[in-house]
């Protein structure tokens, strides 16, 4: 990876260092108290290589300029871009969740029943075998995720932003239930579950 001059990032780095140590030996001596320079050997240096001195001051100043405004740049261009990963991300994650959502408009009976599981318990993971065709449908339409277990007993879990979505609009899914019909839900979410066991 090239940079500054054509430079390869670690030169640049090592130029960069170099040109403030450089930038302050320089301006040490040409700028060190005559109080303090006399009858030592930065005054005979300042006196006899006075040109080389300003001239090696106002390279290794530019260098070390370019050096902090390229990695300020650099700096300013990582978070920048890593803003703009983020924001791609979200547009990618709240697409994926759209689709999703619509999805849940067209559930089949017993996908339903799962769904009405979860939130009438407020219980976002259901436990069940691998080969389960709710399960593996639910995960098709990317309602539900697998996690680590065997292949007949692994968890399946409602992902984060559906379950959210889910609890916030949780009135479009659980019936309105009185209290025959509370007896009736109840019976029919505990046959539900009981099921995964057969």
């Amino acid at each position: 990876m090239s940079t500054f001059l054509g430079l390869p990032e670690f030169i640049f780095s090592l130029v960069g260092k170099f040109s403030l140590a450089f930038l302050v030996f320089t301006a040490t001596i040409l700028f060190l108290p005559s109080q303090i320079a006399d009858d030592s050997v930065m005054d005979t240096l300042r006196t006899a290589y006075k040109t080389e001195l300003w001239l090696g001051l106002f390279m290794s100043s530019s260098m070390f300029v370019s050096y902090v405004c390229k990695s300020a740049w650099q700096t300013v261009a990582d978070y920048i871009g890593e803003k703009l990963k983020e924001q791609k991300n979200q547009k990618k994650q709240q697409a994926t969740l759209k689709r999703v959502i619509e999805r849940l408009s067209s559930l089949d009976p017993r996908e339903l029943l799962w769904i009405q599981y979860c939130l009438h318990n407020n219980q976002q993971t259901i436990v069940c075998a691998q080969t389960d065709g709710t399960a593996n449908s639910l995960l098709t339409k990317g309602v539900i995720t697998l996690g680590s277990g065997s292949v007949l007993n692994s968890p399946f879990t409602i992902k984060d932003d559906v379950w959210s979505h889910l609890k916030e609009n949780s009135t479009k899914f659980l019936p309105e239930l009185d209290q025959r019909t509370k007896s009736e839900f109840e019976r029919r979410l505990k046959g539900f579950k009981e099921s995964f066991s057969l």
